[in-house]
């Protein structure tokens, strides 16, 4: 008998521990959709690149040199 509710125990705490899992899953699935969807309308590869052409440091130096 001791057995059995040690038993019913565990498999009482793996269906909570299933149903947060679930639960989040569901969460990261309603996030994943809009970016999903954002992500779909590039129509190519270097869409999805973001280019720094000189580095932050650039704008920099040529204020120095403006100065």
């Amino acid at each position: 008998m001791a057995e059995s509710e040690t038993v019913a125990g565990a498999a009482e705490e793996q269906a909570a521990e299933l149903n947060e899992v679930s639960s989040r899953a569901e969460q990261l699935k309603r996030y994943a959709q809009p970016l999903g969807d954002i992500l779909g309308r590039f129509e190519t590869e270097a869409e999805h690149e973001f280019v720094f052409s000189g580095g932050p440091s650039q704008g920099l130096a040529e204020n120095d040199d403006n100065n």
